[in-house]
């Protein structure tokens, strides 16, 4: 901030007032509340600081889900003064969520659309995964090729004996539109055709694990770090031979592997840009290895 000029006088008067008013006007910045600066009202970075506030309100992918909810209690570990809550409501509405302004960041486990990045909205990764496809223990079947997938998903081909396996009607699992995990599979997996229209719509990944694991003769796709959630009677397959591990989705071996994101619009926030620089830690990709995904530092 720049202040006029003082005018000269024949006494010091006037340079008493302006040091005065000086001296005023920062011991007023000094006293606001550190919650201000946390919110990036001033931009730049705000430093971390036990004693800092703020209510913040993040959601988006189920998929990023785990990964959030441990970074969170990390965070708050350290500033405990922040009240964080993260909503699964799927990455499409993540990302509606930070251009409405209801949520200061998103998850997301999608890229984003043409649409979407024309309207500001911008993307940081913070972790990889790949999507299992699982079959029940049924099929018969542990392996098939991507090009079977396809077929598979898109109604192609509709009993096991089709691909190896014991036989019978096939039940096609896949998630609702606006969920992340479903935009990368369909790209990935099905080039961006649809699903057959009798597949049966799921609404998470932990739904999509229960599911597989109660439906005999059932195909569908779960993000990595949910495969623990598979009963017995479930299990993710082979694609093309390599399976949906973390040393092969390293490596670029199996075929259906993605990014996953934190979304904002403009320039992060100062409690923003806090919350992602933790992510990027040590500390928060550590949390990213609990959740079952793959670091990416």
């Amino acid at each position: 901030m720049k202040y006029p000029p003082a005018q000269k006088q024949k006494t010091g008067h006037s340079h008493k007032v302006v040091t005065r008013f000086i001296v005023t006007a920062a011991a007023l910045l000094l006293v606001m509340t550190p919650s201000v600066f946390a919110r990036g009202y001033f931009g730049g970075s705000s430093a971390e600081s036990s004693s800092a506030t703020g209510a913040y309100a993040l959601g988006g992918s189920t998929t990023v889900d785990p990964i959030i909810q441990l970074a969170i209690e990390g965070f708050r570990s350290k500033n405990p003064g922040y009240t964080i809550s993260y909503d699964g409501v799927g990455s499409s509405n993540g990302v509606k969520g930070v251009l409405d302004g209801s949520y200061v960041l998103g998850g997301s486990s999608r890229e984003l659309k043409d649409a979407e990045e024309k309207a500001g909205v911008k993307k940081l990764a913070i972790a990889r995964d790949g999507m299992a496809v699982v079959t029940h223990s049924s099929t018969g079947v542990e392996n098939l090729s991507k090009e079977q997938v396809k077929d598979i998903f898109t109604g192609k081909i509709t009993d096991w004996k089709e691909v190896g396996g014991l036989g019978g009607r096939i039940v096609v699992l896949t998630r609702e539109e606006s969920s992340g995990t479903r935009a990368s599979f369909d790209e990935l997996a099905l080039a961006k055709d649809s699903p057959t229209s009798s597949a049966l719509v799921v609404v998470s990944n932990g739904d999509m694990a229960l599911k597989l694991s109660t439906t005999p003769n059932s195909i569908g796709y779960i993000g990595l770090g949910y495969i623990g959630e598979l009963q017995s009677s479930a299990g993710p397959i082979l694609i093309d031979g390599y399976p949906a591990t973390e040393e092969d989705i390293a490596a670029g071996s199996y075929p259906l592997a993605r990014s996953l994101y934190m979304v904002y619009t403009g320039e992060p926030s100062a409690f923003g840009k806090m919350f992602t620089d933790y992510l990027l830690s040590t500390e928060g990709q550590d949390y990213v290895a609990e959740a079952g995904f793959l670091p990416i530092q």
